[in-house]
Protein backbone atom coordinates (compact mmCIF):
# COMPACT_ATOMS: atom_id res chain seq x y z
CA UNK A 1 0.00 0.00 0.00
CA UNK A 2 1.14 3.69 -0.62
CA UNK A 3 0.36 6.28 1.20
CA UNK A 4 0.02 10.02 -0.06
CA UNK A 5 1.88 12.99 1.94
CA UNK A 6 1.30 16.44 1.34
CA UNK A 7 4.10 19.51 3.49
CA UNK A 8 3.22 22.34 4.87
CA UNK A 9 6.00 24.09 5.54
CA UNK A 10 9.63 23.91 3.05
CA UNK A 11 12.16 25.48 5.96
CA UNK A 12 15.15 24.06 6.43
CA UNK A 13 13.88 21.32 8.42
CA UNK A 14 11.57 20.46 5.91
CA UNK A 15 13.93 20.32 3.29
CA UNK A 16 17.07 18.74 5.30
CA UNK A 17 15.29 16.48 7.51
CA UNK A 18 11.16 15.49 6.17
CA UNK A 19 12.08 15.18 3.01
CA UNK A 20 14.87 12.92 2.67
CA UNK A 21 13.48 10.73 5.21
CA UNK A 22 10.35 10.51 2.88
CA UNK A 23 11.93 9.48 -0.19
CA UNK A 24 13.79 6.67 1.34
CA UNK A 25 10.14 5.42 1.97
CA UNK A 26 9.03 3.24 -0.80
CA UNK A 27 5.68 3.84 0.89
CA UNK A 28 5.30 7.10 0.68
CA UNK A 29 4.75 9.51 -2.59
CA UNK A 30 5.02 13.31 -1.90
CA UNK A 31 2.27 14.34 -3.70
CA UNK A 32 2.48 18.41 -3.00
CA UNK A 33 4.22 20.87 -0.64
CA UNK A 34 3.24 24.68 0.65
CA UNK A 35 5.40 27.23 1.95
CA UNK A 36 5.14 31.09 0.50
CA UNK A 37 8.91 31.08 0.34
CA UNK A 38 9.48 27.90 -1.32
CA UNK A 39 10.68 28.11 -5.28
CA UNK A 40 8.83 25.80 -7.35
CA UNK A 41 12.15 24.91 -9.44
CA UNK A 42 13.46 23.72 -5.47
CA UNK A 43 11.28 20.67 -5.55
CA UNK A 44 10.03 17.89 -7.86
CA UNK A 45 6.54 18.12 -6.23
CA UNK A 46 3.72 20.74 -7.31
CA UNK A 47 3.81 23.52 -4.66
CA UNK A 48 0.60 25.40 -3.99
CA UNK A 49 -0.12 28.99 -2.97
CA UNK A 50 -2.37 27.85 0.36
CA UNK A 51 -3.00 24.67 2.59
CA UNK A 52 -6.57 24.27 1.64
CA UNK A 53 -5.85 24.81 -2.00
CA UNK A 54 -3.57 21.96 -1.22
CA UNK A 55 -5.37 19.51 0.47
CA UNK A 56 -8.23 20.48 -2.30
CA UNK A 57 -6.06 19.01 -4.92
CA UNK A 58 -3.73 16.62 -3.40
CA UNK A 59 -6.22 14.65 -1.36
CA UNK A 60 -3.00 13.25 0.73
CA UNK A 61 -3.79 10.48 3.39
CA UNK A 62 -0.92 12.60 5.54
CA UNK A 63 -0.55 16.04 6.25
CA UNK A 64 3.29 16.64 7.77
CA UNK A 65 3.08 20.11 9.50
CA UNK A 66 6.80 21.98 9.59
CA UNK A 67 5.17 25.18 9.72
CA UNK A 68 6.57 27.62 12.66
CA UNK A 69 5.25 26.33 15.85
CA UNK A 70 2.38 29.07 16.23
CA UNK A 71 0.52 27.59 13.10
CA UNK A 72 0.53 24.08 14.24
CA UNK A 73 -3.02 23.81 15.59
CA UNK A 74 -4.43 25.71 13.06
CA UNK A 75 -2.87 23.78 10.41
CA UNK A 76 -3.17 20.53 11.99
CA UNK A 77 -7.15 21.16 12.49
CA UNK A 78 -7.27 21.70 8.29
CA UNK A 79 -5.23 18.45 8.11
CA UNK A 80 -7.77 16.87 10.74
CA UNK A 81 -10.76 18.66 8.49
CA UNK A 82 -9.95 16.99 4.87
CA UNK A 83 -9.44 13.79 6.51
CA UNK A 84 -5.46 13.48 6.60
CA UNK A 85 -3.68 12.07 9.26
CA UNK A 86 -1.19 14.35 10.69
CA UNK A 87 2.31 14.41 11.45
CA UNK A 88 3.95 17.46 13.28
CA UNK A 89 6.92 18.73 13.74
CA UNK A 90 7.89 20.02 17.71
CA UNK A 91 6.63 21.45 19.52
CA UNK A 92 3.47 19.87 18.75
CA UNK A 93 0.72 22.63 20.11
CA UNK A 94 1.65 25.71 21.56
CA UNK A 95 -0.10 24.78 24.90
CA UNK A 96 -2.58 22.09 26.60
CA UNK A 97 -5.81 23.28 25.45
CA UNK A 98 -4.74 23.25 21.83
CA UNK A 99 -3.25 19.50 22.08
CA UNK A 100 -6.33 18.34 24.09
CA UNK A 101 -9.02 20.06 21.09
CA UNK A 102 -6.14 18.27 18.40
CA UNK A 103 -6.59 14.73 19.77
CA UNK A 104 -10.23 15.47 20.23
CA UNK A 105 -10.85 16.00 16.45
CA UNK A 106 -8.40 13.41 15.56
CA UNK A 107 -10.85 10.83 17.83
CA UNK A 108 -13.86 12.14 16.83
CA UNK A 109 -12.88 11.80 12.73
CA UNK A 110 -10.83 8.44 13.66
CA UNK A 111 -7.95 10.21 12.39
CA UNK A 112 -4.06 10.18 13.81
CA UNK A 113 -2.25 13.33 14.92
CA UNK A 114 1.05 12.75 16.69
CA UNK A 115 4.42 14.39 17.34
CA UNK A 116 7.44 13.69 15.32
CA UNK A 117 10.58 13.87 16.47
CA UNK A 118 13.36 14.93 13.96
CA UNK A 119 16.14 13.25 15.65
CA UNK A 120 14.67 9.64 14.96
CA UNK A 121 14.00 10.50 11.01
CA UNK A 122 17.97 10.67 10.24
CA UNK A 123 21.46 9.56 11.26
CA UNK A 124 23.26 10.55 14.10
CA UNK A 125 25.94 12.77 11.77
CA UNK A 126 28.58 12.94 15.06
CA UNK A 127 28.37 8.81 15.56
CA UNK A 128 27.11 7.83 12.51
CA UNK A 129 24.46 5.05 14.40
CA UNK A 130 21.44 5.11 12.52
CA UNK A 131 22.57 5.91 8.90
CA UNK A 132 21.61 2.55 7.29
CA UNK A 133 18.55 2.38 9.03
CA UNK A 134 14.55 3.13 6.96
CA UNK A 135 12.13 4.97 8.75
CA UNK A 136 9.30 2.15 8.51
CA UNK A 137 5.29 3.02 8.02
CA UNK A 138 3.35 0.08 9.91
Amino acid sequence: MRYRIAIAGLGHAARTIHLPAYKRIPALEIVGGCDPRARPDHFTFPLFSSIPEMLGATKPDILAVVTPPNSHFYVAKLGLESDCHVLCEKPFMNDLSEADAIIAISKERKQTSCRQQSASMHADSSSGQGKDRKPRIR
